[in-house]
């Protein structure tokens, strides 16, 4: 899971036209799964690899799964467009059901941009305390804080925020 960083668009865009090509090889695209949770949850959901195509927030993990997994792994590449933490809760919701044994998620992100060493040092640490309380609230609160502090060049606490909270 990867925040679109090109397009804004309601709810998450999964990609199920085909498989992703990386300099190792083939990662196999659950389609039937993919399209399955879609057909679950229309009003969350679509299937659209053009919001996939520039994308890299997905693309960059991939390798490192094909690696560990070699020919065992089956992706299913999610790209969450909105910026709205209560449509967020609605994704997560979808999304629970497969939050178990059997399943793994990654949700791709960086943490600050663009602030000096420094400062990136603290606010990354605010962020990353945040996440580990397992808390939505706390998340969002530091992320708002850092945002507050008027600190130079700072433009995100943590720019795949919204996958983060969806995980949380």
């Amino acid at each position: 899971i990867g925040a679109s960083h090109y397009v804004n668009f309601s709810g998450a865009a999964f990609y199920c036209e085909g498989n992703f090509i990386t300099p190792l090889g083939v990662a196999k695209v659950n389609i039937p799964l993919a399209r399955q949770i879609i057909r679950d949850n229309p009003t969350l959901f679509v299937s659209n690899g053009d919001v996939h195509s520039p994308e890299h927030s997905i693309e960059v993990q991939i390798p490192f799964l094909q690696y560990l997994y070699k020919d065992d792994l089956q992706i299913i590449p999610i790209l969450l467009g909105t910026q709205k933490p209560v449509t967020i809760r609605k994704i997560a919701d979808a999304l629970q059901p497969y939050f178990n044994g059997s399943n793994l998620f990654i949700f791709s992100t960086d943490f600050s941009h663009y602030p000096n060493y420094t400062d990136a040092c603290k606010v990354d640490a605010i962020t990353a305390d945040a996440i580990l309380t397992n808390s939505s609230e706390a998340f969002l609160k530091a992320i708002e804080s850092n945002d507050s502090k008027g600190i130079p060049n700072l433009a995100t606490s943590i720019c795949g925020w919204t996958g983060v909270l969806t995980m949380l």
